[in-house]
C-alpha cells in the first residue's frame, strides 16, 4: 500500500519529461528544478526531506500546473509534519484538493483515519461498555470530542464494516476484521497519538485513574526479537485480566521500549 510523499509527484514529473524527451536526464531534471543533482538524486530516492519552502521553489521553477503544485506542496508539508494531529488534518486537505491522488495510489481515506485517529478505536471499544448509547452527543462527551467527529467517525466505521446500524442502535460487527498491510509511517502516526493521550493523561488524571511506570537500563540488543514476544504475551493476559464485566470505562495501554543511546 503506497503512503503520501513528494516524491512521488517529482517522479512522475520526471516520467513524463522522459516520454517527451528521450535524451532528458536526471540532471537536466535537476537544473529545471533550480536544485543541484545531488540534492535531487536524493529527493528521488527518498533519502532528503522536502521543506514547504523547498517545494514551492521547485514547483515553481518547474512551472507544475496549479492543482499539481498545491498537491506538491500539500504532501511536503504533510512529510515534514511534526504531530500526528496535523498530518490527519493535511491528509483530510490532500484529500478534498485531489481524490484521484488517492485512488491512483490505493490509498483508502477511510482505512487511514480508523488506523491513525485514536478516537476510531476508542468508540469502537466504548460500544462494548454497559450502558452505552448511541447517540453522537453522549459519545462526544464520554470521548472528550466533538458531535461532528463522532458522527464522521461513526459513518466510517460502518462504511469500513465495524459497526452497524440496526433501529437507531449501533451495533459493533466482527472483531476480527482486517484492512490489509499498513504502511509503516500509518503505525508511527498512531504511536503518535497514543503517546500524545499518554502526555495528557499525566497532567489531566489521578494517579488512582492512571497506571505508569518507567524504567531505564542497559540491555543486550540481541534479545530484542525475544522482549517482542514477552509484550505480545503481556498484552493478550492484560486484556484478558480487564476485559471481564461489566466494563464501564475504555483505557488504552502503551507499552514503550525505545533507545536512549547514540552511536558508539
Amino acid at each position: 500500500m503506497s503512503t503520501l510523499s513528494p516524491v512521488e509527484i517529482l517522479r512522475d514529473e520526471l516520467s513524463a519529461r522522459l516520454l517527451r524527451n528521450s535524451s532528458y536526464s536526471v540532471r537536466a531534471f535537476a537544473r529545471d528544478a533550480g536544485v543541484s543533482p545531488a540534492f535531487c538524486s536524493q529527493l528521488l530516492n527518498r533519502k532528503r526531506a522536502l521543506s514547504e519552502d523547498k517545494a514551492i521553489q521547485i514547483a515553481n521553477k518547474l512551472k507544475l500546473e496549479a492543482t499539481k503544485k498545491k498537491l506538491f506542496v500539500l504532501l511536503a508539508r504533510y512529510e515534514s509534519a511534526k504531530s500526528a494531529d496535523a498530518r490527519i488534518e493535511l491528509v483530510a486537505q490532500i484529500y478534498k484538493l485531489d481524490q484521484n491522488y488517492f485512488k491512483s495510489r490505493k490509498i483508502d481515506l477511510d482505512v487511514f483515519q480508523y488506523l491513525v485517529d485514536w478516537h476510531y478505536f476508542a468508540l469502537l471499544e466504548l460500544s462494548r461498555t454497559q450502558g452505552f448509547r448511541s447517540d453522537p452527543t453522549w459519545i462526544a462527551r464520554r470521548l472528550g470530542i466533538t458531535s461532528r467527529e463522532v458522527r464522521g467517525a461513526i459513518q466510517r466505521l460502518v462504511r469500513l464494516g465495524f459497526l452497524r446500524q440496526e433501529n437507531g442502535q449501533l451495533i459493533r460487527v466482527d472483531d476480527n476484521m482486517s484492512v490489509g498491510d499498513i504502511p509503516s509511517d500509518w503505525i508511527r502516526l498512531h504511536h503518535s497519538q497514543a503517546i500524545t493521550r499518554a502526555l495528557e493523561a499525566v497532567e489531566a488524571q489521578s494517579f488512582n485513574e492512571r497506571l505508569l511506570s518507567t524504567v531505564t537500563f542497559a540491555i543486550n540488543p540481541d534479545r530484542l526479537p525475544d522482549t517482542n514476544k514477552l509484550i505480545q504475551s503481556f498484552r493478550r493476559e492484560m486484556m484478558t485480566l480487564l476485559e471481564e464485566e461489566p466494563r464501564q470505562e475504555v483505557y488504552q495501554l502503551s507499552i514503550q521500549l525505545f533507545r536512549l543511546t547514540h552511536g558508539k
